[in-house]
C-alpha cells in the first residue's frame, strides 16, 4: 500500500500504515467498528496502486490493479476488492483481500507489483507487513 511520496521509509512511515482501515462496500474490516470477516483468516491485502509511494493517475493505477486481479485470477484463490484508506480519509487505494496465501506469498506478490507493504488480518489483529522482508512493521488489534 503507498502512503504518498513525501514520507521516507523510515519508522514513522509504519505508523501511517498501521493506522490505516480496510474497508468494502458493507463491511469494516480493520478500524473501530470492525466486523466478522468475509474471509477465512489470515488474509493478505494488497494493492498495485502508486509503487513504492509514486502517486500515479487513476488511469496508471486502475490498469496495474487490473493486472493484479488478473493474477490473483490465474491463481485461484478466493478473494474480494476492499479500500486501504488513512485513518483521516485523506487517502485511499483500491486493494484486494485475499485468503490463502502464505505471507511470503503475499509480499512476493507484493514485491512484483512494487509495493512497500502488505496488510495481514486475523481474526483479532491488524499486522503491517514490510514485504521485501517478510518482517513483521507494526500490528494493533483489528
Amino acid at each position: 500500500m503507498a502512503i504518498g511520496q513525501n514520507y521516507k521509509l523510515n519508522e514513522s512511515i509504519w505508523d501511517k500504515y498501521i493506522y490505516s482501515s480496510i474497508v468494502d462496500s458493507n463491511i469494516v474490516w480493520s478500524a473501530s467498528q470492525s466486523q466478522a470477516l468475509p474471509l477465512k483468516t489470515p488474509i493478505h491485502v494488497i494493492t498495485a496502486c502508486n509503487p513504492f509511494g509514486k502517486v500515479l493517475t487513476s488511469e496508471e493505477n486502475n490498469q496495474r490493479n487490473r493486472s493484479l486481479q488478473e493474477h490473483i485470477e490465474s491463481l485461484n484463490f478466493e478473494f474480494k476488492p476492499v479500500i486501504g484508506r488513512s485513518a483521516n480519509g485523506d487517502w485511499q487505494e483500491k486493494s484486494f483481500a485475499i485468503y490463502g496465501f502464505t505471507r511470503s506469498q503475499a509480499c512476493d506478490l507484493a514485491q512484483a507489483f512494487d509495493q512497500r507493504a502488505i496488510f495481514e488480518l486475523t481474526e483479532k489483529e491488524l499486522l503491517v507487513i514490510y514485504a521485501n522482508s517478510y518482517q513483521l512493521k507494526r500490528h494493533r488489534p483489528r
